[in-house]
């Protein structure tokens, strides 16, 4: 007697929809970007994320007071 494999024919299954899409960029590109920012001497005041782009805002800083330890004469 020969065997012949048995097949069994099935339906594809349709995959589970995901919530949302696979996103574009990953935590470390952002760790990334930041450290950028702090290398460059500013400081990140707001990260927007939208539409697979990262934007970074940096602080914003007052600006410095008038120096009143040096006598200036006009």
């Amino acid at each position: 007697m020969s065997r012949v494999p048995a097949t069994i024919e099935r339906e594809p299954r349709e995959l589970p929809r995901a919530p949302r899409g696979p996103s574009t960029f990953r935590e470390n590109d952002i760790k990334r970007a930041v450290r950028a920012m702090r290398a460059a001497g500013l400081a990140v005041g707001r990260i927007d994320i939208e539409g697979g782009r990262i934007s970074i805002i940096p602080a914003v800083e007052a600006p410095p007071l008038i120096d009143d330890s040096e006598d200036v004469v006009l």
